[in-house]
């Protein structure tokens, strides 16, 4: 399983011209093996360019990116190999969709890998499970889906690769509820049951804090914190003046800790919201 070390990221856009921005600045941190990431940060705070950064989409201006102890960038021509070990669904992932048919383009991938015709065929059939995405669109056109039937599509053919490392940028918008819960339970899975590391780059701070091993949390390019849910929800005030909130329940739970101090507010769910109250009322 992979091991992501980030040494000294920085990134600028548009190096060397009027319009250069540092997008990220001397970001140093390491993902373990068989984790589970949540990324967080308000709209261009430098998530999505993190992210492209770990399966080589961009290349660091200044710094390394080291996959089970190699940088990524030591052997250009070996980055393909690179994407099929760190896969990546982007924010909008429909725009990744371009064959003729919903079959072939969660093919792509494994065609891509070299795989046998049998086994590519097998990898379609259980990242559409994985998805759940019925089986009957697979020789449409993935143009005549519906929006979330695309993001269907475009997430199944990055599962069909099976890589190691699974990043998603926002990947339930557009979701409805009962699909997104869908997702990001087999998401869990993917990373607890198959030793996957998933990385979750996402608004909902909910999901984030019910799903994640540890948060990264980035402000204007810059690492605020990487640490466990409850110890970066705790923060309060540092989230709110890089425009964050904690969950809603956390909020709430904080909240009435101000009217009874002896309440716990490390409360990250309503199952745990309903077990401290529960335990304060008997106690009192």
């Amino acid at each position: 399983m992979a091991k992501i070390e980030i040494q000294d990221l920085t990134y600028i856009y548009s190096e060397g011209t009027p319009a250069a921005k540092k997008a990220l600045s001397n970001i140093n941190l390491c993902i373990k093996k068989n984790e589970f990431i949540g990324i967080i940060g308000r709209t261009g705070s430098g998530k999505s360019t993190f992210a492209k950064h770990l399966n080589a989409l961009l290349k660091p201006t200044e710094g390394k990116v080291i996959l089970d102890g190699k940088d990524i960038w030591d052997e250009p021509k070996e980055i393909r190999n690179v994407r099929f070990k760190v896969g990546m669904v982007f924010q909008y992932p429909e725009h990744q969709l371009f064959e003729e048919t919903v079959y072939k383009d969660i093919a792509f991938g494994p065609s891509n890998m070299g795989l046998p015709k049998d086994e590519i065929e097998k990898k379609v059939y259980m990242a559409c499970e994985f998805i759940n995405l019925d089986f009957d669109l697979l020789y449409k056109s993935p143009f005549e889906l519906s929006g979330g039937e695309k993001r269907k599509v475009a997430i199944a053919g990055v599962i069909a690769m099976d890589p190691e490392v699974l990043i998603l940028d926002e990947p339930t918008a557009g979701f409805d509820p009962k699909s997104k819960e869908q997702l990001l339970y087999q998401l869990h899975c993917y990373y607890k049951n198959r030793g996957k590391t998933v990385i979750l780059i996402s608004h909902n701070m909910d999901d984030i804090a019910k799903y994640s091993d540890r948060i990264i949390v980035l402000d204007n390019g810059n690492l605020v914190m990487l640490d466990s849910p409850k110890r970066v929800f705790s923060q309060i005030d540092l989230l709110k003046s890089i425009g964050l909130e904690p969950p809603q329940i956390t909020s709430i739970m904080q909240a009435l800790k101000e009217e009874f101090p002896d309440l716990s507010d490390e409360i990250l769910s309503v199952d745990e919201a309903v077990e401290a109250l529960s335990n304060f009322v008997k106690n009192r």
